[in-house]
């Protein structure tokens, strides 16, 4: 009831992010996640407006089945029957932004090969958990300090930049 009451939109006004948070999460600029009061009520309405469509839920399903038909049970099942061992978190991963993706951009990358020997490493994959793990950093030190290290550009964030082109190459 608590977070639902913070976040509707009547009361989100009461419950502004502020300065702090926008600059710890900087990569997300302008987007929903990022911001506040009169803008945030815009997004999300508009946000709404397409997730409550049914040729939208519609979509999401099919593209997540046929992702979950097509590559992931297959090369779980190739996996299993060369008895390779494998990083279930990298491959759930893959298959989520594999997903992601597909729905957003409407491209599929195919980050999971059809069989283990083809698994390779892929530099904008790797980029979302190194970003998440750098703004996670970044709450736990002064907010002079990351900002030392990115002036400087070297620690978490010489990371963070790193992903964060990696990421854009890829866009």
């Amino acid at each position: 009831m608590n977070v639902q009451y913070i976040t509707t939109s009547k009361n989100f006004s009461n419950y502004e992010k502020g300065s702090n948070f926008q600059e710890i999460f900087e990569v997300l600029e302008g987007s929903l996640l990022n911001s506040d009061s009169h803008e945030w009520k815009q997004e999300r309405i508009m946000l709404h407006l397409i997730l409550k469509k049914k040729s939208f839920k519609n979509f999401f399903q099919q593209t997540i089945q046929k992702k979950l038909e097509n590559c992931l049970l297959p090369f779980l099942n190739h996996v299993s029957e060369v008895g390779a061992q494998v990083d279930l978190q990298d491959v759930l991963n893959r298959f989520t932004f594999d997903n992601i993706c597909t729905i957003v951009f409407g491209f599929d990358p195919n980050c999971i090969p059809n069989k283990f020997s083809e698994l390779r490493e892929i530099a904008y994959l790797k980029s979302l958990p190194v970003m998440e793990e750098v703004i996670l950093y970044r709450h736990f030190i002064p907010c002079c300090l990351w900002k030392l290290q990115k002036w400087l550009d070297f620690g978490q964030e010489k990371k963070f930049k790193e992903a964060h082109e990696n990421l854009n190459r890829f866009l």
